[in-house]
């Protein structure tokens, strides 16, 4: 896909946010499933389930709400770096914990804090920031299609993880996922700052020597 002196420098980019992005969508996707076993295993009613799921959403609207003033602006990283910290908690904290109710819906309100601060709306913001017009949709839309094959894949093996024997070590699978999708997230800012991309700066849409060409 990528041709020209600069190819290694959008390669990079490239690897960086596909590692993020699939790990972080094979979590999200497949942790939607394990809320509601968590909470039945904590001995939860449906109508506790129901209301803590709306308090989740509304809470999940405000650190989306929250990113979005400062995802053009220099504390950007530093809300990455402590989302994708709270979701790794969050993960090891289910891994570590009991049954006890409460816990575990505090666990599940900092996950959705951090899914929304350290998540899609970062992998949006890189792309569009690091890759030239002309090449943009095409990795994008390569990373969101071949991340869907893999969460469908994985989704056929979702059922065995949620067994109550094999739950613990999912948490801790889980948490793994977050370590990854961090690291790859670390490296993503420094290969910005290596190429002196400015946060909330576009990458040059009409330069010439961008040294990049789109191959049929």
């Amino acid at each position: 896909m990528f041709t020209g002196s600069n190819r290694g420098k959008y390669l990079g980019f490239f690897l960086a946010i596909m590692i993020f992005y699939i790990c972080w969508n094979l979590l999200a996707n497949t942790f939607g499933q394990f809320q509601t076993f968590v909470l039945v295993q904590a001995h939860a009613t449906q109508s506790f389930a129901t209301a803590a799921g709306l308090i989740l959403n509304l809470v999940s609207l405000g650190a989306t709400i929250t990113f979005a003033s400062v995802s053009g602006g220099k504390y950007r990283n530093k809300f990455f770096i402590v989302g994708a910290l709270v979701q790794g908690l969050a993960m090891l904290g289910l891994a570590l914990s009991s049954h006890a109710l409460w816990p575990i819906v505090i666990a599940i309100g900092c996950y959705s804090i951090g899914n929304n601060i350290a998540g899609e709306a970062m992998y949006k913001v890189w792309t569009q920031e690091s890759f030239p017009v002309e090449i943009r949709a095409s990795v994008q839309g390569f990373i969101n299609g071949f991340s869907r094959f893999l969460c469908g894949l994985f989704a056929i093996i979702t059922p065995a993880l949620v067994v109550p024997s094999a739950i613990r070590n999912t948490m801790f699978g889980f948490t793994g996922l977050v370590l990854v999708f961090f690291i790859a997230g670390l490296v993503m800012m420094y290969l910005q700052r290596k190429h002196h991309i400015v946060p909330g700066v576009e990458a040059d849409e009409g330069s010439e020597d961008d040294g990049i060409h789109v191959s049929n």
